[in-house]
């Protein structure tokens, strides 16, 4: 009986220590899976937060040509304010035939005139162009000034042209 006992032990312990083999096969197995998941994870995050750093990049980029197309626009009727004031209300026309006019730039002492159908002039050393259209519209005593900032940028529609324009009126306050 004593032989019969130890006989049932050893088999008992075989098959116990059979199973303790495949559960250690089987968690090396699951450690396995369980890594590349939290590795997968890991890289998840990781292409989302770069995809969130482009698109604030590409944002704050846009924000800054706005300002910068802003001033530009502002400085066009500045410009043309002074030009004015300088030279006479009448000298805003210049040499431009019939109304509009279409100037690249304007300067208190100077007028850049341009084809009406153009985009304007690239503004020195940067990415925008300006365009400023001045037109009597039949009046004698008053001036519509359109003052217009282009550029190119992916977050500007489907043309990809963004635009930043002022229409202002000048008058003649000075005989």
């Amino acid at each position: 009986m004593y032989t019969k006992v130890k006989k049932i032990i050893n088999q008992r312990l075989i098959i116990f220590s059979m199973k303790v083999k495949k559960l250690k096969n089987f968690k090396s197995g699951q450690m396995l899976i369980e890594s590349l998941f939290a590795l997968s994870v890991i890289a998840v995050v990781l292409i989302a937060l770069m995809i969130i750093a482009v698109i604030s990049i590409k944002n704050a980029r846009y924000s800054r040509n706005m300002i910068l197309a802003n001033h530009y626009v502002q400085q066009a009727v500045e410009n043309t304010r002074a030009y004015r004031n300088k030279n006479g209300f009448n000298a805003l026309i210049g040499n431009c035939s019939g109304s509009p006019c279409c100037y690249e730039e304007i300067t208190p002492s100077a007028l850049d005139i341009i084809n009406c159908n153009s985009d304007g002039g690239l503004i020195q050393s940067t990415i925008f162009q300006r365009r400023i259209e001045i037109n009597d519209e039949g009046e004698t005593d008053r001036k519509k000034v359109i003052a217009e900032i282009f550029w190119s940028d992916s977050n500007c529609g489907s043309d990809n042209l963004c635009k930043v324009e002022i229409v202002t009126y000048l008058s003649q306050w000075e005989n």
